[in-house]
């Protein structure tokens, strides 16, 4: 039996977030870089500043566990309503179903700007370098702004250097897979990769998921993830960690200064790493 018929809650954000680990999703150690920038936005204004003003780009549910002074004051941006309705345990009140691009002057001012593994979902380089023009106009000076990262590895992996590591048994599990091979079949950042072609190249790999399973030893339910992607036109841009800085934190130095950058440990732990910039 396929796992596509054997998990039916497959098909939904929360079952397949449920199967998901590092570097798709944040480890223990990444939640504590998030957490330390709300520290420390707290301890550079004062208790006479109050709780801060917070917007989180996109639904990760491990955001809304970290030590918020006012859960009220969190504003969550979602573009997808289902996503929105399934994976955000906070109020529905605190999060809008909208695009990270409506962002406008008109949406006010935050403390704290958090994207977890998100930045990717932007086209390159025009969607990220509108992205910045708008952030810049919706923080406050001294805004604290962690973004964690998924980027290529120095050296480019072939696909069929993955795949050699998949059958060599040095894949952690299905998540660094679907991370690895993603970024593999990625040409460049502008041209980026669109994800139901990454589910073809999964399939590819061996006759159904039940033997994928057996081969690896891994959970069939958490192999079976992979169909999640199957049908999705979605195209992911990754970029390294330079060309963050160079378009994001260096280009411009009235808005943006790099202030940490930081690793939370976990999987592929060296290319997710956390950057965390000050709005000048």
């Amino acid at each position: 039996m396929e796992a596509s018929q054997h998990l039916n809650p497959l098909g939904t954000p929360a079952g397949m977030w449920s199967r998901l680990g590092p570097p798709l999703r944040p480890s223990p150690g990444d939640l504590g870089i998030f957490q330390r920038a709300i520290d420390d936005w707290q301890v550079r204004r004062g208790q006479e500043a109050g709780a801060p003003r917070a917007l989180i780009l996109g639904a990760t549910p491990e955001l809304w566990s970290l030590a918020w002074p006012d859960r009220d004051k969190l504003l969550v941006l979602e573009p997808d309503p289902v996503v929105a309705a399934e994976l955000w345990p906070g109020t529905p009140g605190s999060v809008e179903v909208r695009s990270w691009q409506t962002l406008s002057p008109a949406d006010g001012h935050f403390d704290l700007v958090f994207c977890d593994a998100g930045l990717h979902t932007l086209g390159y380089p025009n969607e990220q370098a509108d992205f910045r023009r708008r952030i810049a106009a919706v923080t406050a000076r001294g805004a604290l702004l962690a973004f964690r990262l998924l980027c290529p590895p120095s050296r480019h992996e072939s696909t069929h250097r993955v795949t050699s590591e998949l059958w060599s048994g040095n894949v952690g599990d299905m998540s660094q897979l679907i991370f690895r091979l993603t970024i593999s079949m990625q040409r460049s950042p502008a041209a980026g990769v669109r994800l139901d072609t990454v589910w073809l190249k999964l399939r590819s790999l061996c006759k159904d998921w039940h033997t994928l399973s057996l081969r690896t030893g891994w959970d069939l339910d958490s192999v079976a993830v992979a169909d999640y992607f199957r049908a999705s036109q979605a195209k992911h841009h990754y970029f390294g960690l330079v060309e963050m800085l160079n378009r994001f934190g260096y280009s411009d130095g009235q808005y943006f200064q790099m202030i940490r950058l930081t690793t939370g440990g976990g999987a592929l732990a060296a290319q997710c790493p956390v950057v965390t910039f000050e709005r000048l």
